[in-house]
């Protein structure tokens, strides 16, 4: 991230969507492709004759067609490919889920998280501040993910060059990620809901004196009546997902690698604090099941609120944060108590941008029961750091020097950010790629348009493109989760393979 001097306020942006080389839309892969293609019909008409260079022709036509023709910002192959596997899992009823004794799931199953969740665990350790941090664990790609809970103050009231110095906090806390040993990846997701109201009556109930006067008795009361319709519910959570092989020698060695996590945790955690993260602590295993509990059957969020403020225990399994009943559909998802919506961001914000800008977007909002709004990232170590700037900077200026006519202002801007990229990485800086996903719940599926409208125009005041997740929308929903599930950790082609494509 860069910055720029203003008279009104710093400037930031300077990113960069990645892409190989390549004729036209086509990437490197596909490019090379047609070279082969055209080698080989050739070869086929001075051998064989016109007809088979045709057939030749047209069997090396129909893919590379597919790769290059856009539709909504995809290519056509990513369409079809979306569709076929929604097709395939309707068919299959893959995309229901049922839990309960009128399911073929034992009893003493209880309600396990779904589809790319069902097979996590929660493991527990204690870090050097003798704080119990819980470790989500999959067990199938030996990964695990620590979740860290931020109790920041927000920027009302707050001076510009402290806001400044948070951003570049949070700045070096993306830079610091690429250089921490083991790390696959991070998600911070920023859960708002409206406010219960149970903590702050529980908080006057408790504190009430019999002898305080009937005015003041009354303003707390109307205070106490008011206040929910008025205020939300934040948290902000940091999930950040290591690879088990990477940290210590023998990655199966569980004890090991949990030893080796809680050393690593509080130095992240400080960083935080840095970037404005208020109180940073981590989640402990306890607390795990209830938050998604909660992100599954919004219903419950009143009687957890309502136990924390009591002080009482939430007695809670990870066996048991799973929904009772759950369907996916091709744009949304109905999961217990509510239904919801999820987007990815398409587009980031064109060109340079304010601190706030996605402000609009992280607040709260009366036309949603939850709202999740979930930025992952994905740290490159400094070695691989060189070498995407360099291979994104030399992408940038073929790509602007293929075509025969002048130079498009907007290549211009491309290459120029590539280059200043390159410049920071030499001098140390760090390269993180990044998404961006919305999830939004509603209890009432009739208001569904309405809540996508009101998505659509939070998206466009925050200056972003996004889509809604048509055919994935379960994973997409768990990906908002403050969970650690990584989409590149699961995809079929690796991420290197796609992007050459």
């Amino acid at each position: 991230m860069s910055t720029a001097s203003s008279e009104r306020a710093p400037l930031y942006g300077n990113w960069i969507k990645p892409r190989s080389a390549g004729i036209g839309p086509l990437g490197l892969g596909s490019t090379v492709a047609v070279f082969i293609g055209l080698v080989i019909v050739l070869i086929v008409s001075m051998t064989a004759g016109g007809w088979a260079a045709l057939v030749v022709a047209a069997v090396f036509a129909v893919p590379l067609a597919l790769a290059s023709i856009p539709v909504d910002g995809r290519p056509l192959a990513v369409v079809l490919t979306t569709q076929g596997g929604w097709l395939w899992r309707w068919m299959r009823r893959g995309h229901q889920y049922r839990t309960g004794a009128l399911t073929n799931l034992p009893i003493s199953a209880g309600r396990p998280l779904p589809g790319v969740l069902a097979r996590t665990k929660i493991l527990s350790v204690v870090d050097g501040y003798d704080n119990e941090v819980g470790v989500i664990y999959r067990p199938g790609k030996n990964l695990y993910t620590v979740v860290l809970r931020c109790t920041a103050d927000g920027a009302g009231l707050v001076e510009r060059e402290v806001v400044d110095n948070w951003v570049a906090g949070y700045g070096g806390f993306l830079a610091t990620l690429g250089a921490e040993q083991g790390l696959r990846g991070a998600t911070v997701v920023v859960d708002t809901a409206p406010d219960t109201g149970t903590r702050l009556r529980g908080e006057y109930e408790r504190t009430l004196s019999p002898e305080a006067p009937a005015v003041a008795q009354a303003v707390m009361s109307e205070v106490v009546e008011r206040y929910p319709a008025a205020s939300s519910d934040n948290a902000v959570y940091v999930a950040l997902t290591y690879a088990g092989r990477e940290l210590v020698r023998n990655g199966r060695d569980t004890g090991a690698v949990l030893t080796e996590i809680a050393r690593q945790v509080p130095g992240l955690a400080a960083t935080l604090i840095d970037a404005g993260g208020g109180d940073v602590e981590p989640v402990s295993a306890a607390e795990l099941p209830a938050i998604a509990r909660v992100a599954y059957d919004p219903a419950t969020h009143a009687h957890f609120s309502a136990a924390t403020a009591a002080g009482d225990p939430i007695e809670l399994d990870w066996s048991e944060a799973g929904p009772v009943a759950a369907e996916e559909a091709w744009g949304s998802y109905r999961h217990d108590s509510g239904t919801s919506m999820t987007w990815e961001m398409t587009r980031a914000p064109a060109g340079t941008v304010y601190s706030h800008v996605l402000a609009p977007l992280l607040a709260p909002h009366p036309a949603f029961v939850r709202k999740r709004v979930a930025l992952i990232y994905r740290p490159h170590d400094p070695g691989e750091a060189t070498r995407v700037t360099e291979r994104a900077s030399n992408t940038a200026s073929f790509t602007a020097k293929g075509g025969k006519g002048r130079v498009s202002a907007s290549a211009e801007r491309v290459v120029m950010a590539a280059e200043q990229a390159e410049r920071e990485v030499a001098a140390g800086a760090g390269v993180t790629r990044f998404a961006l996903m919305v999830t939004v719940t509603v209890g009432d599926e009739t208001t569904l348009e309405e809540a996508a409208a009101a998505v659509g125009r939070l998206g466009q005041r925050s200056q972003l493109t996004l889509r809604r997740c048509y055919g994935h929308q379960a994973a997409a929903f768990a990906t908002t989760l403050p969970v650690g599930f990584l989409p590149w950790e699961h995809a079929v082609l690796p991420t290197s393979v796609r992007d050459l494509l």
